[in-house]
């Protein structure tokens, strides 16, 4: 399959194994309607574009490695099953699910959207976590291993909430820009998830971020300006 520019929209379902993608810089592969199966699919070539879940579900399974944009918005689900890479990571909406194991190695934008089920997502490049959207994680661990800027335009807005026993995992350097107050939450009940700073934790924005879920630090806690209340 060889997408060199624009759109395929694939709204009917279907499967894929063992086959090839090449998806060119700012071309998209649109899953939107149906469900889809990719079993151990190689994104070849230096393609950068983007694999979109945009609505109904994707499953991944096997090996999916890919140098472009991983993607998720509206109500689109992309679980992976298996041990998948991608150079690079959007998500505006929808889930990110699945068992196996998601690695993004370069910048990644999450701006709205869920992370759920027993696999793991690592941010292992610049993360970037603004607008007014919210993210939840339930079971899931996210791993922040580069650096990860988080911040919001309002009062409460861009909460992150979990549940279930979730993972939020630093092991990079977590910037705390929020300039109004913000909060980490069990909200969805269940076994108590954990923050767990391994990394840097710096806290630069005036608002103050109510982070109460469990908080273990192995790492560095800076706070300079604002408040970072753990309750």
């Amino acid at each position: 399959l060889d997408v060199q520019t624009g759109t395929l929209r694939l709204g009917g379902g279907g499967s894929s194994t063992g086959g090839s993608y090449d998806i060119a810089g700012g071309a998209t592969v649109e899953f939107s309607g149906g469900t889809h199966t990719l079993t151990n699919i190689v994104v070849g070539g230096s393609g950068t574009g983007r694999l979109l879940a945009s609505a109904d579900t994707v499953d991944a399974n096997g090996t999916l490695a890919f140098n472009g944009t991983i993607a998720a918005s509206g109500s689109g689900v992309f679980n992976f099953n298996g041990a998948a890479s991608a150079g690079a990571f959007e998500q505006t909406g929808g889930t990110i699910g699945g068992t196996g194991s998601l690695s993004i190695a370069g910048a990644s934008t999450w701006s709205n959207g869920g992370q759920s089920d027993a696999g793991s997502t690592s941010f292992n490049g610049p993360l970037t976590l603004s607008g007014g959207g919210v993210r939840d994680v339930i079971t899931r661990t996210v791993d922040f291993a580069g650096t990860t800027t988080w911040s919001n335009p309002s009062n409460n807005a861009g909460s992150i909430r979990t549940g279930s026993g979730a993972t939020l995992a630093n092991s990079g350097t977590f910037l705390d820009q929020n300039g109004f107050n913000n909060s980490i939450s069990n909200v969805f009940g269940g076994a108590a998830s954990t923050f767990d700073n391994s990394g840097t934790y710096t806290k630069s924005g005036a608002g103050t971020t109510n982070i109460t879920i469990g908080f273990n630090n192995s790492g560095s806690l800076d706070v300079q300006t604002g408040t970072l209340r753990l309750g």
